[in-house]
This record gives structure tokens, C-alpha cells and sequence, in this order.
């Protein structure tokens, strides 16, 4: 399965290359893939949500920090409303989903925390989470590419490039 992916995405990020439309768009190929995979990893614990009644609690924390995360991908979209419009976006979803944390209670919160914890798949999301949310903000630093290239234009279009490929 991982030899498929790395070749799917090593095509779609070769697809992207060999785009004549240069610099990166607002909504790229790799945006696009970035957040139809936020929004199946959230759909799927969502779905153990309903299957899994003892561990609603962890698995509504799991499935909500997967739906922020994809909100916050969607930001291009809701910038049509106002810019940072996906901050409102994301309060006014935290609100219901904290009170059904709370409404299914601290116990299911625990098992399903706790049975996630235990599962083989914990150990490659934690390392990945942990890739996207401190690597990709670092490789696309601003300040980073700009010691290394100096026009101006490459920079950005170099450096967006690099940090969503990273992201995906």
C-alpha cells in the first residue's frame, strides 16, 4: 500500500511540475489532495463514532481535531466570505462538539483515547501529525528560502511549492 501512494502522489506532484501555470494557484492539484485526505481521515472517525458507542468520547476529540485541521485546509473558500473567515468556521463547530464530548462523558472519552493510544495506527499518525504541524511550518518559512534564493518571485513559488508537498 505504501509503494502505491508514494507512487500516486510522486505522479501527482510530477503532474504539477510539468504545469505551465506557474506560480503555484491559490487551490493547486496538491491543496485539492490535501484536503479530500483531511476530509476522508475525518469521515472515517466520524463513522467509528457511530460503531463504536463505548469510546464515543475520544473518538468525537479524534474526529474534531481531523475536521479543524480540514476547515483550516478550506481556508481559500471561506476567505469569499472574509478573510480568516475559517476561525468563525472553526468556534462555531468546537461549541456542538465539545458538548457532545461532554454529554457522552469522561469514560468513553478515556477508552476511546486510550484504545486509539494502543492501536497500530497511533504511532504513524503521531509522526505525521507531528511532520505537518512543526516540519512543513518550518521548510516553508519564509525567512528560511530567502537566505538561499534571492528573487523574489522563485522564492515564494519554490518555497509554496516544497511546504504543500510536504503537507500532502
Amino acid at each position: 500500500i505504501f509503494v502505491v501512494i508514494a507512487v500516486l502522489l510522486t505522479g501527482l506532484i510530477g503532474v504539477y511540475v510539468l504545469n505551465p501555470r506557474f506560480p503555484m494557484a491559490k487551490e493547486s492539484f496538491i491543496e485539492i489532495f490535501q484536503e479530500a485526505f483531511l476530509f476522508i481521515t475525518a469521515l472515517l472517525f466520524w463513522v467509528l463514532v457511530k460503531k463504536l458507542p463505548s469510546e464515543k468520547g475520544g473518538l468525537l476529540l479524534i474526529a474534531g481535531f481531523f475536521s479543524v485541521l480540514w476547515i483550516r485546509e478550506m481556508d481559500a473558500f471561506l476567505d469569499f466570505i472574509h478573510h480568516s473567515a475559517w476561525f468563525g468556521a472553526v468556534v462555531a463547530f468546537l461549541i456542538p462538539l465539545f458538548y457532545s464530548v461532554y454529554k457522552s462523558g469522561m469514560k468513553t472519552v478515556l477508552a476511546g483515547l486510550a484504545a486509539f493510544v494502543r492501536s497500530d495506527a497511533f504511532f504513524m499518525m503521531a509522526v505525521g501529525i507531528a511532520l505537518l504541524l512543526t516540519y512543513g511550518r518550518m521548510i516553508g518559512s519564509q525567512w528560511l528560502w530567502s537566505m538561499y534564493l534571492t528573487d523574489v518571485k522563485s522564492v515564494h513559488s519554490v518555497r509554496r511549492f516544497i511546504e504543500e508537498a510536504m503537507e500532502l
